[in-house]
């Protein structure tokens, strides 16, 4: 049975018997909507602090969703839930933006953290959480790197929800099966297994702006991943990266199967003329039906097989009757 920890305190005035087991309730959330409204914010914290010491037994849920908590308070709550096995941890302050200590990576048996609006401090030995498989940061204030490093060192990570923004984003986690990431990121690397397609669809989504190495396997998946989750992406720049070898995935049996009807402008800058490059570019014009332009830049590097490359172009099948294949001319190299 389970009833909201107000309603279990009450109980305790009925049974004697009542007032010792509402103290072993193993989960514990506090809602300011679900408190006394005629109780200060100062007093919310009180609550919190007396059912904390007088609980004895396992804490396997504390979600806490108040005002005015501060970082001394959030340093008194984490020693006690340290030890009370603590696997599923929600913060949520309503005021501003509260430090969350260090303290918390002695938490070890966490198997889900959800922290908004905090700025999280990491331990200089423990760098992550060994248990943790889901793991949601909103509008949180982390260096990208601390970032970085903390979900590479959660190695169970399943599900990772991210809400802010930066200059990059980093996702380093092999058993990754759901990312959902909503904000403003200029770069984002993912260095998991991608999945096929991301768990929200971004039906609204009409332009796409992405940086591919097209002889890096993830890369090629991470695209493919990102287009079959925008079915109405209308126009698509990619800038190629130098590739350090050369793969032949356009060129396979299996034909990726990745929808582009409604793609009509194409612009590839810094094409190499490789087996990579040119074998993406090959798919695109042979799997999107309402393709207008297909402009490219080439890179300066192979500027000398200028021609050979744009009449490689020409001799390509094309699924719409009105794509044009435009040569743009030449970007600089660039190591």
């Amino acid at each position: 049975m389970r009833l909201p920890l107000r309603d279990a305190a009450r109980m305790s005035i009925l049974s004697s018997e009542w007032r010792c087991k509402w103290l072993t309730i193993p989960d514990l959330v506090f809602d300011e909507d679900h408190l006394r409204k005629r109780k200060s914010p100062m007093d919310h914290v009180r609550i919190v602090d007396g059912t904390l010491w007088n609980h004895f037994g396992p804490i396997y849920k504390f979600s806490c969703n108040l005002s005015n908590i501060n970082s001394k308070d959030l340093s008194r709550w984490i020693a006690k839930l340290h030890w009370n096995e603590i696997k599923q941890l929600i913060l949520i302050p309503k005021w501003g933006l509260e430090v969350v200590p260090n303290t918390l990576f002695y938490c070890q048996g966490l198997c889900y953290l959800e922290l908004y609006c905090c700025k999280l401090e990491l331990h200089p030995l423990l760098k992550g959480f060994p248990s943790l498989t889901h793991l949601n940061l909103r509008d949180m204030y982390m260096p990208e790197d601390t970032l970085a490093g903390l979900i590479s060192n959660c190695p169970l990570l399943e599900r990772l929800t991210l809400k802010g923004h930066g200059s990059y984003l980093k996702v380093d986690a092999p058993n990754l099966r759901y990312l959902d990431v909503r904000g403003a990121f200029r770069d984002i690397w993912i260095e998991s297994n991608i999945p096929k397609k991301l768990s929200t669809t971004y039906d609204h989504l009409r332009y796409l702006h992405i940086k591919v190495d097209f002889a890096n396997l993830k890369d090629i998946l991470a695209t493919l991943c990102l287009w079959r989750s925008s079915p109405n992406l209308n126009e698509l720049k990619i800038e190629c990266l130098l590739p350090q070898e050369e793969i032949k995935y356009w060129d396979g049996e299996e034909q990726p199967d990745c929808l582009l009807d409604q793609l009509k402008v194409v612009k590839m800058v810094g094409i190499f003329g490789g087996l990579s490059d040119l074998g993406f570019v090959k798919f695109i014009l042979a799997n999107a039906p309402k393709l207008e332009t297909l402009s490219f830049k080439i890179n300066e590097r192979v500027d000398s097989r200028r021609p050979s490359i744009f009449e490689e172009l020409l001799r390509y099948r094309r699924a719409s009757p009105n794509a044009q294949i435009i040569y743009m001319g030449t970007i600089p190299f660039v190591l």
